[in-house]
């Protein structure tokens, strides 16, 4: 849709209030000035989101259930047209969230910023427990490889390795993981 709207071209005229605004909090501590940045702070918060919906409601139950084996989910009642409409449109909620985080990192927006950062994603939640046919996962998990996929890549660039062996890597972490 993005590619739609813009016919494929940046958009760099942002709002001053959104390319100014670089932290969340700042804070002294030891003499240091310390800032908390935003995109902490909302992925922190969608974080937490996440994890009550899946953990304290009965949607987040559902939507295991019907991860684990659509088929068994629709017998005991559960009605899964609406699970998979949730689960659409929050993970679209949470895609605009995420672009929108973006262009406040890169100060511009770019239709194609992120292609290719699939893998990333997957690589993340099969680090993190997800299983690839559903049902199992936690939230936590998927922090956890969010975190050893970031530390991951950074220290691959950080010694200087191509970033196409990169994704080479990546790809034998997820199969690792799968094995």
């Amino acid at each position: 849709m993005l590619m739609w709207l813009t016919n494929g071209h940046s958009i760099y005229d942002l709002p001053d209030w959104w390319i100014t605004q670089r932290s969340f909090l700042s804070f002294e501590f030891g003499g240091e000035d310390y800032q908390i940045g935003l995109p902490l702070v909302v992925m922190l918060g969608m974080a937490f989101l996440t994890w009550v919906i899946m953990n304290k409601t009965h949607i987040g139950r559902q939507l295991y259930a019907v991860g684990g084996n659509t088929e068994s989910a629709r017998r005991i009642g559960i009605r899964v047209s609406l699970i998979y409409l949730f689960a659409y449109g929050y993970l679209g909620a949470a895609a605009a969230i995420g672009g929108m985080l973006q262009a406040y990192r890169m100060s511009e927006v770019v239709p194609n910023a992120l292609v290719g950062g699939e893998l990333d994603v997957l690589a993340a939640a099969v680090l993190g427990g997800a299983s690839l046919s559903g049902g199992r996962g936690t939230v936590i998990g998927t922090l956890m490889g969010v975190f050893l996929i970031g530390i991951l890549k950074n220290g691959l660039n950080l010694i200087g390795v191509s970033s196409y062996f990169v994704n080479i890597v990546i790809g034998v972490v997820i199969v690792s993981a799968i094995c």
